[in-house]
C-alpha cells in the first residue's frame, strides 16, 4: 500500500500553533522518504502542557521558519494527484485541523485533502480496546518507535 503518513505538534491550544510537523512517505510497503520541519509558531506562545507532551521547547524553534514560510516545501506531502497515495494520521482530525487552521491562518489555498484516521481504523478492528492512543496501540502490537 502507498501512503503519506502525518503528525503535527502545536504550541499550545490554537490550531494554528503547529511546532513541528513529520511526514515519512510509504511506496510499496516501504519507506521511501520521511520528513521533519520544525517551525516558528505564530504567535510565538508554548503552553507548559504542549512542552510536556511533544518536548519541544520555545528555543528549539525561535530561529526556525513560520508555516507560510515552509509551505513549499511541505506541499508535496500533500499532493493527493495520484490514485494510489492516501494521506494517514492517527487522530485525522487533529492534524488535518492543524494543517488547515495554518494554512488559513498564514493565507494560503487549502488543497483538495483525502485521508483516513488510523485511530478510527483501530476503534472498528479492534473494538473494547481501553484505549486506541497510539502509543497503546503501538505497544500492544509490538511495535517499537
Amino acid at each position: 500500500m502507498d501512503f503519506t503518513a502525518i503528525d503535527f505538534e502545536t504550541a499550545n491550544n490554537g490550531r494554528h500553533s503547529a511546532c513541528q510537523l513529520a511526514a515519512v512517505k510509504v511506496r510499496g510497503g516501504r519507506i521511501v522518504d520521511r520528513k521533519c520541519w520544525l517551525i516558528k509558531p505564530r504567535p510565538f506562545y508554548f503552553q507548559p502542557m504542549n512542552i510536556q507532551i511533544h518536548g519541544i521547547h520555545p528555543e528549539t524553534v525561535k530561529n526556525e521558519p513560520e508555516f507560510g514560510d515552509c509551505w513549499k516545501s511541505i506541499a508535496p506531502c500533500f499532493d493527493n494527484e495520484c490514485d494510489d497515495k492516501c494521506l494517514i494520521a492517527h487522530n485525522a482530525p487533529f492534524d488535518i485541523g492543524v494543517l488547515t487552521a495554518c494554512l488559513h491562518y498564514h493565507d494560503i489555498p487549502i488543497p483538495n485533502l483525502e485521508f483516513s484516521c488510523t485511530r478510527l481504523v483501530a476503534r472498528h478492528a479492534w473494538p473494547g480496546r481501553s484505549s486506541y492512543g497510539l502509543k497503546a496501540l503501538a505497544s500492544w502490537l509490538g511495535v517499537e518507535f
